[in-house]
């Protein structure tokens, strides 16, 4: 049953939950269209078209101070702007590790935005991705678009820009991060029932999934720390425990961990505890019978 544990799987389990550094890509802006970036470690991004002049994007000497200048993630090339008074566009397409969701932000230098419409639009991959104007309205800073779930390794994107001033609009740089999961709270049963079936749909297991979760594991034992895990890459917010033989007057825990790209977030442990079958009335007649005509022949 579940009242020991082999140490392979409980190191296993330790393994399973423990954080690694979340996956970091970069494009660099100064990459021609259909050009891989360079220097990247971890992942890759580039063009895949462009305006050509004279609404073009040309090289420029700014560059934003909030590049990592030190690492695998150096940038000391020029950033990227609009021709003055033009339009513009720019397709960039990510190569991921995996599906799930990421942090999409991007870099500009101090210089003047212009006036202009600047959105966003997902061509391919990215799932509920708005336009928007917000990205790049502070110069300097990674401008973050917030977290989008992307069921494609390749995802692509286009920036608009329509500069009707006699200003430059400045690109630098953009990173994608993988977003870490919210943690998991239950849906039942309530933590610390009892009475609960030991078969039958009233000890379903079910939770409500946090942002940014990808798949869950499911942990169950009767260990007040549970490391069981007993289901793995979980697309759906329940959990049938009837395959595992549950026995009764017993008190079970259980945990969610909730998982994206490389980070998983576990849940707070939850209890509960099974009814207590008493026996039937037929056998109770029986032994109390049985009992009886002990005694009288004594």
């Amino acid at each position: 049953m579940f009242r020991t544990f082999c140490f392979v799987i409980a190191c296993s389990a330790l393994l399973a939950f423990s954080d690694v550094r979340a996956s970091v890509l970069y494009w660099d802006g100064t990459t021609a269209a259909g050009a891989a970036s360079t220097g990247v470690a971890d992942g890759d991004g580039k063009w895949t078209s462009a305006s050509v002049f004279p609404d073009a994007w040309n090289t420029s000497t700014a560059v934003s101070t909030v590049r990592n200048n030190a690492g695998a993630f150096a940038r000391t090339k020029a950033s990227i702007n609009t021709t003055a008074g033009q339009a513009a566009f720019a397709e960039i397409e990510f190569n991921l590790p995996a599906t799930g969701y990421w942090t999409i932000e991007a870099t500009q230098t101090t210089a003047s935005l212009g006036t202009g419409a600047k959105t966003v639009t997902s061509l391919v991959g990215w799932i509920g991705l708005p336009a928007t104007t917000s990205i790049f309205s502070t110069g300097n800073v990674w401008n973050s678009m917030g977290s989008f779930q992307s069921n494609s390794l390749t995802p692509k994107f286009r920036f608009d820009e329509n500069n009707t001033t006699t200003n430059r609009w400045y690109l630098d740089q953009m990173r994608l991060t993988s977003a870490t999961p919210v943690a998991a709270t239950n849906g039942g049963p309530a933590n610390g029932s009892t009475d609960i079936p030991t078969t039958g749909a009233g000890n379903d297991l079910t939770w409500n999934a946090g942002n940014f979760s990808s798949t869950f594991d499911l942990l169950f034992d009767t260990n007040p720390t549970p490391a069981t895990i007993v289901a793995t890459g979980l697309n759906t917010t329940t959990f049938d425990p009837d395959g595992l033989n549950l026995q009764d007057g017993t008190t079970y825990y259980w945990r969610v961990a909730s998982k994206n790209v490389d980070n998983t977030t576990n849940s707070n442990i939850f209890s509960f505890t099974t009814a207590f079958t008493p026996e039937p009335a037929s056998l109770s007649l029986l032994a109390t019978a049985g009992l009886f005509r002990r005694r009288r022949r004594r």
